[in-house]
């Protein structure tokens, strides 16, 4: 789980070329709550419907 998100936030990362300096943006909360839902149901066959998820999802990129 925790390589699916450090991939995610590494794609959003300038490339080290000068033709692509434009910066890109973090991840959205929405793309990282599907992401961790996602990996509960994969890695622990756990279905999250307590309503966190939103919550976790915004301390996550706000990290």
């Amino acid at each position: 789980m925790a390589s699916e998100l450090v991939d995610l936030f590494e794609a959003s990362l300038p490339k080290p070329s000068p033709s692509s300096s434009r910066p890109t943006s973090i991840p959205d909360a929405d793309d990282v709550e599907d992401l961790l839902l996602q990996a509960m149901v994969d890695e622990f066959g756990c279905e999250v419907d307590d309503g966190s998820s939103p919550k976790v999802a915004m301390e996550v990129v706000d990290l």
